[in-house]
């Protein structure tokens, strides 16, 4: 993948994934918009060798354990990216993976991702992309918050993917996935 695209994903644990998979292929059918893998963007965009991204990547699986954060609420907003996710407090495993990745590439350092130039780091899952009316969206937001808000999700993989603006999202995939192998915190 020389100098390809590629971005870097937290997955959730198995189970966990597929809770918010299942909420998102459900959104997805009711509002007619895209299903993706439901993933944590700790650094998008990112043009890079291939040896950097896989130094990068062994760097991140090898200094984080596997670490629990809670859905903090679910939120909608206006932006493609950002229209309906659910949002993660900067836990202190997060943070760090996030400042490791941004250590590899300070070009990245701001903005989060290039369609969110005003926008700093806001760790999230998205679970819709795209323009859906506000009340139905919003009808949307309350059902899934009842059922994720609060709830703690696991996360413990790292993946390489080719996920960028200018890829189609059908086409997004996991290009190396890695277990967060790192010490236990605490």
């Amino acid at each position: 993948m020389a100098n390809n695209v590629a971005s870097i994903w937290l997955l959730a644990s198995e189970p966990d994934e597929a809770v918010l998979s299942t909420e998102l292929v459900a959104l997805a059918e009711l509002h007619a918009t895209p299903v993706f893998q439901p993933h944590l963007t700790i650094l998008g965009d990112l043009y890079a060798s291939q040896e950097a991204l896989d130094a990068v990547m062994a760097a991140l699986g090898a200094a984080t354990a596997p670490f629990t954060a809670n859905v903090q609420d679910i939120v909608t907003g206006d932006a493609f990216y950002r229209s309906f996710y659910a949002l993660f407090e900067q836990e202190p495993p997060l943070m760090a993976l996030r400042t490791t990745a941004l250590a590899a590439f300070p070009e990245k350092a701001a903005p989060f991702m290039p369609h969110d130039k005003a926008q700093p780091f806001m760790p999230h899952v998205s679970l819709l992309y795209g323009s859906v009316e506000p009340a139905e969206k919003e009808q949307s937001r309350q059902a899934t918050a009842g059922r994720l808000a609060g709830r703690p999700i696991r996360f413990d993989r790292i993946a390489l993917t080719n996920s960028a603006d200018n890829v189609p999202i059908a086409d997004w995939c996991c290009l190396q996935i890695l277990p967060l192998a790192g010490p236990p915190s605490g």
